[in-house]
């Protein structure tokens, strides 16, 4: 995402703060748990499914 939003400036598209800070929280949101785990982003979307439903 930063990558992204750095070759957009570079290529002279406007970017107002607000969409600096979206491409930030997101790449944020997406790297949480990925510095240890690849993919861990995945893992962490779907444990809620797991979580909810009780084993019988």
């Amino acid at each position: 995402m930063i990558v992204v939003m750095f070759l957009a400036q570079a290529g002279r598209v406007e970017l107002t703060v607000g969409d600096i800070a979206l491409g930030m929280a997101l790449a944020i949101l997406l790297n949480m748990g990925t510095i240890t785990v690849p993919g861990g982003f995945p893992v962490v979307a779907t444990l809620p499914r797991h979580v909810a439903r009780p084993h019988a």
